[in-house]
């Protein structure tokens, strides 16, 4: 789905418990879609407080959030 929407022109702010292959995902996204913005922040769900940091976060560096794609396991 991320590379669905960054092929789009979309910016992405993607979150996990391990960024390890989100960080390489962002690599590989910008590199083929310069024009757009690949946040990366590390979020465990189970931290209800540090969900609201973080989503309030990558809507302050992207100035809103459109959507909010959630999938676990």
């Amino acid at each position: 789905m991320a590379r669905q929407y960054a092929a789009m022109g979309r910016n992405l702010a993607l979150c996990a418990r391990r960024t390890d292959r989100l960080e390489e995902l962002r690599t590989d996204l910008t590199a083929r879609y310069p024009g757009i913005k690949v946040l990366v922040r590390q979020l465990d769900v189970d931290d209800h407080d540090a969900v609201f940091t973080t989503f309030q976060a990558f809507a302050d560096e992207l100035g809103t959030l459109d959507r909010v794609v959630v999938n676990a396991g």
